[in-house]
């Protein structure tokens, strides 16, 4: 009973400690890819940023509408010295992924290239039958 007297009652203070621990329980290796996404009249380019990925370590799949990527990162090996002394380790592993809404796709003519951590992807668009009015015979 005595702890609650020590309690501080900062309104500012308990809302800060929270933030902190949600930081703290945050995924280390990126919680969402970067992008940006633009739609050009005959197709959409997608630009992601997934540094320190290997190339083979990269998924991109396009069905149903849906422009799929993930990647994983994989784990990073101990840089301690003989006595296990490491003074700050930050790198982390793990898997991200980010999904795409792009209708109309011709997905047999998607391309992607991948160079210094930056994903970048080609969605041409498919042809559409143009509309055009029926005419009704006698």
């Amino acid at each position: 009973m005595s702890h609650d007297l020590l309690r501080r009652h900062d309104a500012f203070g308990d809302l800060l400690d929270k933030m902190n621990a949600s930081l703290m329980q945050a995924p280390a290796f990126g919680a969402d890819v970067k992008s940006d996404v633009v739609e050009k009249d005959d197709h959409y380019e997608v630009v992601a940023d997934i540094p320190g990925v290997d190339k083979e370590d990269i998924k991109v799949d396009y069905e149903d509408g849906t422009l799929q990527i993930s990647a994983t990162r994989h784990e990073i090996k101990d840089h301690s010295d003989k006595d296990g002394n490491i003074l700050q380790s930050e790198r982390s592993f793990g898997s991200v992924g980010r999904s795409y809404y792009l209708p109309n796709v011709d997905r047999e003519k998607v391309s992607a290239k991948y160079k210094s951590g930056v994903l970048h992807i080609t969605l041409p668009k498919a042809e559409v039958a143009k509309k055009s009015a029926i005419t009704i015979e006698d």
